[in-house]
């Protein structure tokens, strides 16, 4: 999954090959691969996990 972390909330959710699959069609862009996810449960999946990671780091900051 090269690291990064889009493609593993994808493969979280639907699965290792399914993750690895969307990357393999979109290649090393970030916002080509989540297009190029065609699941609504993934998109929504990972739209939380942004949401949340955006609220988070603006009330919170980085962290340590």
């Amino acid at each position: 999954m090269n690291r990064n972390w889009l493609t593993v909330l994808v493969s979280h959710n639907t699965g290792p090959d399914n993750g690895t699959h969307f990357r393999h069609v979109a290649g090393v862009d970030d916002l080509e691969f989540l297009a190029a996810v065609t699941r609504a449960e993934s998109v929504a999946y990972v739209e939380a996990i942004v949401v949340n990671l955006y609220h988070c780091t603006r009330l919170y900051g980085q962290g340590p």
